[in-house]
């Protein structure tokens, strides 16, 4: 029951490589006078954010569809379920808002001003919503904060989605097609809906681990294919482009179980330090890199300001991970706050009308030598999750 899938530690690596490279360019005052071709390519790799978006979806749904794999039927725990996202993102979340703040402070009294990724003169009011994780009307403190509240808000949906995609995988497809759909035809393209197809992928790639088809093998193909149709400068306007990329680092993911070359390679141990403080990481190394970049001299290399900027970056994303995020990973902290989230919200569930359990089921089959290798294994990610 403790196994864990290896190769998602190199492909949460991946992606928030991805996101670093991608900011380093971003905020830098380069890249806006010479957006050349190759530049292009490389901020597109913001797409690690949807990478991300599946894995979530992912690490999510595969301990429950592997249980259901094994038994049929089981109580979807809401409440427990509820406590542990709280504790795996809120107390870091915040922490990394102090932290920050305490950042822009620090610099103004010494008369400067952070870099672009964070907005220094936000209203109580502001600061309040962050904390809270609206995202109507955003102003963040960290631009990178914008796929939090995304995240959270899924988070209520995702028993659902699992108990559409165990009745019915069509009518869950049909539901990601949908959402793909309103989010560029219709006044519902907040961030949430648009996204929401990525995270619905993950579950997918999940049940494709579990139950693999036949189609899984051209997975490395597509994904190459798809890859190249997504990196295609003159389709960046489409409305849909961002649905590319989801299906692309979908493919990335199904490619990485289908192919033991692909599935080695990511399980490589040397990607498990940046994989497990990938959420620090994210957390804090915009505010790092966008300030580096401010004040280094023109006269610096341009490659060595972005190296430079983008390994600081990870440094402190890593260094915050072991001080801010650790503790609620494990530990006694950890466990004392579980225990009595726990114990209040099942009460508190009920109170407001919802039944702390969901049933789930799948239809009887038999199981095949080969998909019963699959089930048995990789059945907790709570270091992933």
């Amino acid at each position: 029951m403790t196994t864990r899938v290896p190769y998602l530690d190199g492909l949460r690596a991946l992606a928030i490589l991805m996101v670093v490279s991608y900011h380093t360019v971003q905020y830098q005052p380069w890249y806006a006078a010479h957006a050349v071709p190759w530049w292009t390519a490389l901020v597109a790799q913001d797409q690690g954010v949807y990478l991300f978006f599946i894995l979530s979806g992912f690490c999510l749904a595969y301990p429950t569809l592997s249980r259901l794999e094994q038994n049929g039927a089981l109580k979807f725990d809401l409440a427990r379920f509820t406590s542990r996202r709280i504790l795996r993102i809120i107390p870091s979340y915040w922490l990394a808002i102090a932290v920050i703040g305490a950042g822009i402070a620090l610099l103004a009294h010494f008369g400067m001003q952070p870099g672009p990724a964070t907005a220094p003169h936000l209203t109580r009011m502001k600061i309040a919503e962050q904390v809270l994780l609206f995202n109507l009307r955003p102003q963040w403190l960290n631009g990178a904060f914008w796929t939090l509240p995304i995240e959270v808000h899924w988070y209520f949906f995702c028993p659902i989605l699992i108990w559409v995609w165990t009745r019915s995988p069509r009518a869950f497809t049909f539901a990601a097609l949908l959402f793909w759909f309103a989010s560029v035809t219709t006044r519902f393209s907040a961030p949430d809906i648009q996204a929401l197809p990525a995270f619905m992928l993950g579950i997918a790639a999940a049940h494709l681990r579990l139950r693999p088809h036949p189609m899984m093998k051209l997975a490395p193909f597509a994904f190459v294919c798809a890859l190249c149709v997504a990196l295609e400068p003159h389709l960046r306007h489409l409305p849909l482009h961002y649905a590319t990329w989801e299906v692309a680092m979908f493919l990335l993911v199904v490619a990485a179980a289908e192919v033991p070359a692909i599935g080695a390679l990511f399980s490589a141990r040397a990607f498990a330090p940046i994989s497990g403080a990938s959420y620090s990481i994210y957390l804090m190394h915009s505010p790092v890199i966008s300030t580096i970049e401010k004040y280094t001299p023109l006269s610096v290399p341009l490659a060595l300001v972005l190296l430079c900027s983008g390994i600081f970056g990870i440094a402190a994303g890593l260094l915050f991970s072991i001080v801010a995020e650790k503790p609620f990973r494990r530990g006694a902290i950890r466990d004392a706050m579980l225990a009595r989230l726990d114990a209040v919200l099942p009460g508190l569930f009920r109170k407001v009308g919802i039944e702390p359990f969901l049933m789930l089921a799948v239809r009887p089959r038999v199981v095949t030598p080969k998909i019963a290798s699959a089930v048995v294994p990789n059945l907790h990610l709570r270091d992933y999750a």
